[in-house]
């Protein structure tokens, strides 16, 4: 919806909105097409430097510490990671060494290793509030990983881009502690789309 005003977060129902509105945004410089894309309810924010994953994560924890104690809420946050443009943190990607250079794998594995740092600090910020166990975590892909850009989906065939189940199967994981009992296994074929019914 980045170029429609009827589709933006604002107008879809979101009452507050930190982030990015396209995809293949710059993880440092926060950019695509040399414009500037990160904003706080329609305002740019001017974090250029700081890695897109932590200032993700970051704006999360600080929306579940921030919120109304007293009513119920709905936090989405769509992590550009593991996405091109291909990029991390130096010091995250020298954990990596030992994976060849070769279609960015070094780089994709450290882009996995901090969406799964920022992860846990949303966790954590749930645990903390003393929601944990009141709360639906729901963690899932759009599609399958490019394998142009480190993404390997052995397995199964195909890629992002094809219908093959490489492009399209992708591992969900839900997380209520109160409610669903961990470690359990669903094999029935279920869509995102299924979600909300």
């Amino acid at each position: 919806g980045h170029t429609q005003a009827h589709q933006l977060p604002g107008a879809q129902g979101f009452d507050h909105f930190h982030g990015h509105l396209h995809t293949n945004t710059d993880y440092f410089r926060h950019e695509r097409e040399s414009g500037h894309d990160l904003q706080e309810n329609g305002k740019p924010v001017d974090l250029t430097g700081q890695y897109l994953t932590h200032i993700q994560a970051r704006e999360a924890v600080r929306f579940i510490e921030d919120r109304n104690p007293k009513k119920p809420f709905f936090l989405y946050v769509p992590f550009t990671a593991p996405h091109s443009p291909i990029q991390a943190p130096e010091e995250t990607i020298a954990h990596y060494a030992h994976l060849p250079r070769a279609n960015f794998r070094r780089e994709y594995a450290a882009m996995v290793h901090e969406m799964d740092i920022a992860i846990g600090a949303i966790l954590e910020a749930l645990e903390e509030q003393g929601v944990a166990n009141n709360t639906l975590v729901l963690f899932f892909s759009d599609n399958g990983g490019f394998n142009g850009f480190g993404g390997i989906n052995t397995p199964l065939r195909g890629q992002k881009g094809q219908t093959f189940e490489g492009g399209i199967r992708v591992p969900a994981v839900l997380r209520f502690p109160g409610r669903i009992k961990g470690g359990g296994h669903y094999e029935e074929l279920v869509s995102v789309m299924d979600v909300f019914p």
